[in-house]
C-alpha cells in the first residue's frame, strides 16, 4: 500500500507520476541494472539521464515529478509523508 498526501494545487504532480505506471506494473519486481537504472515490467527509470520510459515511450516529467517517482521506485513498500 502506498499513501501520498498532496495539497489541492499539487494534484497534477501525482497524476503525472501515476501516468508512468499502469495496472500491470509490478512495483515490487524491479531489476537494478546498476545504481543509476531501475527497470520494472514495462517501465525504465534512468537516474543518470533523468528519463522515464514506459513501453518504449519517453515520459516528460518535471524535476520534482522525476525525483518523487525515483524516490518511490527506489523504496518500494515504504510509506512517505509530504515532508
Amino acid at each position: 500500500m502506498l499513501i501520498l498526501s498532496f495539497e489541492d494545487n499539487e494534484e497534477h504532480i501525482i497524476n503525472n507520476i501515476l501516468s508512468c505506471l499502469n495496472e500491470e506494473t509490478e512495483v515490487l519486481r524491479q531489476q537494478i541494472v546498476n545504481k543509476r537504472k531501475l527497470i520494472f515490467d514495462g517501465l525504465r527509470i534512468d537516474e543518470y539521464k533523468r528519463i522515464v520510459v514506459r513501453e518504449d515511450n519517453e515520459i516528460e516529467l518535471t524535476y520534482t515529478e522525476f525525483e518523487i517517482l525515483l524516490l518511490l521506485a527506489q523504496n518500494a513498500g515504504i510509506v512517505f509523508s509530504k515532508e
